[in-house]
This record gives C-alpha cells, sequence and structure tokens, in this order.
C-alpha cells in the first residue's frame, strides 16, 4: 500500500481551467501568436498529399519516418521533431515506388498534361514540372527551381532514352523534397514588428492541412493566387466550402481519434481467455462506433459538442449490439441506433472503445478512466508518477473496486490525486475491461454513484451528464483544437486568444463546425510572432 502512496504524495498541480496563466502581475498577458515552425508532414498527411496530387489507388508506402506525439498530439510532434538520416533513406525509396506507379502507362495521361515531341522535350517536361511544383510545394516554382527540375528530367530521359522515365526523376525529387516533407510557413513582415502575416501560399497550405489533413487543392490554390486568403471575406468563403466537403469528415475524425487515444483500441492487450470475443474485427467495429458517432454529431447533426456525453444515440453491428447486450437483427454493417432508455450506457463514456483502452487487461481501472475524463475531457493537470513507483495495488479482501480504492482515498497522501480521478473512474465501473455491462463484481452489487468536483451523479449515464455540463468540458475542446490546429502547446500570451475561442464556441451553441471556423479565422491562425526565441524569454 506504502508503493501506491508514495505514488500519489508525487502528484501536484492544478486541476481544470481556472488558472488563467497569468503574468507576472497576475493578469492575463496581452495576445502574441506562436512563433513560425517548419512542420513535418505526418505519414497520414504524407499518403492523402501524395494520392490527392497523383490520383487514388497508388501502393503508397507507410514505412516512413515515424509520427511522434506530444502533449497529445501529433501535429504538435511534427513541429518538433525532422527527418533522421534512416528517415531519409525511407522517404528516398517511398518517392521512386510512387513516381513509377503513377507514370504507369495505364495512368501518366491523368498527371502528364502534353505529348512529348522527342525523348528530351523540354518544353512538354516544363508544363509537367510547373503543374506538380504548384501541388507538391504548394506555391509556383521559381524560374531556377523549375529549371532544375527540367534539367533533372531531360538528363535522366536522354541518359535512359525515355521521356517518361526522365520525368520519373523529376516527380521522385518533389516526393523527397524538404519543400513537399515540411510545411515551411514562416510569414511575411507587417506593420507590427513583432508580428509577421502568413501569406496566401502559406494560408492554402494551413487551412489544408487542418480542415482536410491533406494538401490544398486546385481550387484553394487558384484562391491564394488570387489574393484572396489574406482576407476576410476571401478566407471565410475557403473556410464554409471547405467544411462544407466530405473530407473535412476525416480530418475531424483524425483530430478526435488522436484527442480520444482512438488507435490503442486496435492494439490494446485484453486476456483472451477472458474476453475471448475481443478479437481484431471487435476492435475495429467499437473504434467505428465512436468515430462515427463523432463525425454524424458533428456533420450532419451540427449538434452540441456536450450532447456527445449523454446521447442515447450510436452506430452498432452484430457484434457491438451483442456486446451491449441489445436484442434484435443487425448485420456486418454499422447501423444509426437510439439505445433504450433503461440501458445504463450513455453517449462516448459508455463506448467500448475508450472503456477498454482505459482498462487493464483483465480488471477495470478506477484511475486510468477516470484520468482520461480529468485530463482529456476537462483539461485536468495530473502529473504522470516516477517510473521507479509501484501503482499496483496490494492484496485485498474487498470484493469491489470502490472499497479498494476507499482504502487509499483514507490516507491523506494517496487522496490528493486519487481523490480527482478514482470517484470519475468508479462511475464506470459497471461497465468491465472491455465495456461489457455487470451488475456485481465478486458477488458484490456494484455501486457506481459519485461527486466530480461537488456535483453528485448516481451511475454512469448520469456521469454523462455531469461531464457535459461541467464548466471546463467546452473550454477543454477549445484549447486541444487549438493545440492540434496550432502544432503548439499554448503559453500565457496565447491564453486571451483562447477565452476569446472559449466564449465564441459557447455562444455559438457548442458547434465543432463552428469552432472550427473561428479558429482559423482567428489572428493566432493568421499571424506568427517576429520574436526570436531568445527575445520571447
Amino acid at each position: 500500500m506504502w508503493a501506491a502512496c508514495a505514488l500519489l504524495v508525487a502528484c501536484s498541480g492544478e486541476i481544470g481551467d481556472a488558472d488563467p496563466r497569468p503574468g507576472s502581475d497576475g493578469e492575463t498577458l496581452p495576445f502574441e501568436p506562436f512563433e513560425a515552425a517548419m512542420q513535418r508532414l505526418t505519414i497520414a498527411q504524407y499518403q492523402n498529399s501524395v494520392n490527392d496530387i497523383l490520383g487514388a489507388g497508388l501502393d503508397i508506402p507507410s514505412d516512413l519516418e515515424p509520427d511522434t506525439t506530444i502533449s497529445g498530439f501529433v501535429s504538435i510532434g511534427a513541429s518538433r521533431t525532422t527527418i533522421s538520416p534512416t528517415g531519409v533513406e525511407k522517404y528516398e525509396d517511398a518517392a521512386f515506388v510512387v513516381a513509377q506507379q503513377a507514370l504507369a502507362p495505364d495512368r501518366r495521361d491523368a498527371i502528364v498534361p502534353c505529348t512529348p515531341a522527342a525523348t528530351v522535350d523540354a518544353t512538354c517536361a516544363e508544363e509537367f514540372v510547373r503543374a506538380m511544383g504548384l501541388r507538391f510545394f504548394r506555391r509556383p516554382l521559381s524560374n531556377a527551381e523549375t529549371a532544375r527540375y527540367v534539367g533533372l528530367a531531360g538528363e535522366a530521359a536522354g541518359t535512359l532514352n525515355d521521356f517518361y522515365a526522365g520525368l520519373e526523376f523529376a516527380l521522385a525529387g518533389f516526393l523527397q523534397s524538404p519543400r513537399f516533407l515540411f510545411r515551411i510557413e514562416v510569414g511575411s513582415p507587417s506593420d507590427d514588428p513583432d508580428v509577421r502575416e502568413y501569406d496566401d501560399w502559406e494560408m492554402a497550405s494551413r487551412l489544408s492541412y487542418v480542415l482536410w489533413n491533406s494538401t490544398p487543392d486546385l481550387e484553394l490554390l487558384d484562391a491564394a493566387s488570387r489574393g484572396e486568403l489574406t482576407t476576410d471575406d476571401g478566407l471565410r468563403a475557403q473556410v464554409e466550402r471547405m467544411l462544407a466537403s466530405d473530407r473535412s469528415r476525416e480530418a475531424v475524425r483524425n483530430f478526435f481519434r488522436e484527442l480520444l487515444v482512438l488507435d490503442e483500441v486496435l492494439e490494446v492487450e485484453k486476456n483472451a481467455a477472458v474476453f475471448p470475443d475481443f478479437d481484431e474485427e471487435f476492435r475495429h467495429s467499437a473504434q467505428a462506433e465512436t468515430l462515427a458517432l463523432i463525425e454524424e454529431h458533428v456533420f450532419d447533426a451540427d449538434g452540441d459538442y456536450r450532447e456527445l456525453f449523454t446521447t442515447r444515440d450510436t452506430f452498432l453491428n452484430a457484434d457491438l449490439a451483442a456486446h451491449y447486450g441489445l436484442e434484435g437483427e443487425f448485420g456486418t454493417e454499422l447501423e444509426p441506433v437510439t439505445l433504450p432508455e433503461e440501458i445504463g450506457r450513455r453517449g462516448l463514456l459508455g463506448h467500448a472503445s475508450l472503456l477498454s483502452v482505459y482498462a487493464h487487461d483483465e480488471k477495470t481501472s478506477a484511475a486510468l478512466r477516470g484520468r482520461f475524463v480529468r485530463q482529456v475531457l476537462l483539461c485536468g493537470n495530473i502529473p504522470n508518477p516516477p517510473d521507479d513507483v509501484s501503482t499496483v495495488f496490494p492484496p485485498s479482501d474487498a470484493p469491489t473496486l470502490r472499497e479498494r480504492v476507499e482504502q487509499h482515498l483514507m490516507n491523506d497522501g494517496c487522496a490528493g490525486c486519487h481523490s480527482l480521478m478514482d470517484p470519475i473512474g468508479l462511475g464506470l465501473e459497471n461497465f468491465d475491461a472491455v465495456g461489457a455491462w455487470r451488475p456485481t463484481e465478486n458477488g458484490a452489487t456494484i455501486d457506481p454513484s459519485g461527486v466530480v468536483d461537488g456535483v453528485a451523479f448516481s451511475d454512469a449515464a448520469d456521469l454523462g451528464r455531469v461531464v457535459a455540463e461541467h464548466p471546463n468540458v467546452g473550454a477543454c475542446i477549445t484549447r486541444s483544437l487549438y493545440r492540434y490546429a496550432s502544432g503548439h502547446t499554448e503559453s500565457a500570451v496565447q491564453e486571451e486568444e483562447i477565452q476569446e475561442l472559449v466564449e465564441l464556441f459557447a455562444s455559438d451553441g457548442y458547434r465543432v463546425r463552428g469552432l472550427l471556423e473561428a479558429l482559423v479565422m482567428s489572428p493566432g491562425f493568421r499571424q506568427a510572432s517576429a520574436k526570436t526565441e531568445e527575445e520571447g524569454e
């Protein structure tokens, strides 16, 4: 017991968003944008971009430089990491694999805008290079850049006696260029010496990778060429167009996939002897249920984000319906379902995906589930335990987890952090380690009641209500989306803008689509700090 208590004594920090991150005088600091930073394309962004530029159906390698998650998001990791020597080799290999496929006889006409007049045809090669360069570099090529790639194509074509083989080398050059693999967005000087404004081409890139998780399409690039993305009206028109596209659905799914760590459900280990039905097919169904509900709620219903924790609506197939104890005929595909009133399962906190990720291989965990709600949904701060401290509960004859946890809550050292997590997690004790309903544990009736920050709840369904009504829930999703879109973790000088976005989100009925639009229209998304890192300290 003392080992577990030692872990909790190490916990410190404030919970929630009450702290306005003040300056030294106790007041919130005036807003300043983030410093410009190059962001490496994530693996998904690389694959999406290649598909959008060269056409679907290519076999695009995924064994590339691994994504790095920092502060919960790959986008933040992409702003702080570069490419290793091994990664350079992987991108080079991938470039030639993709280029060869894209310029195969049955595909080349889709991307080569002319017919060569000779094996070495600089005019036709230049048409191809300028068209591909605009898409891969997300801006027009300079004359010097054009000449370099045309020269590369001509030299290769002459050596190999094949015009299209020459284009393969030019295309492979684009695919492994740092100007494709990194989003180079540095901004231009403005009237304010401390602020740089992102130009139209940079704004096209920023918009597309946030709203579509991919490269700009030709319409967005055309808007950039007309100077429309640095005007309020022009930018808003493109944002509305992009959010109306189905492509924005996958980008929103990607955000929530990272926020909720939903890919973990595909990897989490459970004891197969105890949970034989928790197989690969079920894991994919569980993840798909959560993403389908979020997508429907954000786009089709354009609903209040908070309702995701209270809704009885979800998407089930036969495996999930059986897991949730529902009768009726279900197929292999997910279909919309409204859960019966008497079932104690509501919203995201009743999904098998989240319940299985935040549990052990056989047993539930009030700490893991409570910590998830406290940190991810309410943006509370609970530090990680030291690596050399055991977190295993000592042996106990207590039949329920609540009774075992209460032993720790009676100890002042343990209660400091346990009281912030466990009462929340205990509200989900009616769900086992894979999210199936259970009324008892070891023959004893489970008590799922509790209190979150002074507000009582009676069971898991009621916990969803308390989370939905918590004053931090809207602020937390705003803060998380701000980090995801910017690729940065905010500091005191961004707090003023975040709070403005929080207020806009609330006044707009907590619509995620509205929050996305407000965020990409905000100064923090359109500007970069002109200060150096040393000046900002």
